[in-house]
């Protein structure tokens, strides 16, 4: 017999039966940008315990932030069909974007770093917004604790190259 329940994020729905679990994600609202309180002021991500990726979103002025991660990384396809959970909600981004938070989730949290990343931390939507944030690129890279660039997940010989310039690097 199966049983369907969800679990303490309400992120999934699991079909358990005597032979395997299947996860089905449940609707999540759509995430909604409150309108930024100043000309400096960033949005940062600050990762949630617990074992679904998800966060909440604040505000933080750029000459003021508490540490934070910035990320550089290119957007990959424009497709936007994999959800990030902010506030409680749901934010469509891109794979890459996905796979760079995936592999910095675990970096950041154990460094009580909060994260910014274009995509989540910009209302895209909004030209006004975009503009203004674009013109603080240079405050936003310069005021991070530290900065992740992100190109993709491994492929081909790409871990062998990075070795090399990591073993370049110690020599």
């Amino acid at each position: 017999m199966d049983s369907y329940h969800s679990n303490s994020e309400n992120t999934l729905l699991e079909d358990v039966d005597s032979t395997s679990t299947t996860l089905y994600p449940i609707s999540q609202p759509s995430f909604v940008y409150q309108k930024s309180t100043g000309n400096r002021v960033i949005r940062l991500l600050k990762f949630l315990p617990g074992p679904t990726p998800s966060c909440t979103l604040i505000d933080a002025d750029v000459d003021k932030a508490p540490p934070y991660l910035a990320l550089s990384y290119t957007w990959g396809a424009p497709v936007f069909d994999h959800p990030v959970i902010i506030n409680g909600c749901s934010l469509p981004i891109t794979k890459n974007l996905t796979d760079a938070l995936a592999a910095l989730r675990g970096y950041a949290r154990g460094r009580y770093l909060m994260l910014w990343a274009d995509a989540p931390c910009i209302n895209q939507g909004d030209i006004r917004e975009r503009s203004s944030q674009v013109r603080l690129m240079n405050a936003i890279y310069r005021s991070a604790e530290c900065v992740a660039i992100w190109l993709g997940e491994s492929a081909d010989d790409s871990d062998f190259i990075m070795d090399k310039i990591v073993e370049w690097k110690a020599d």
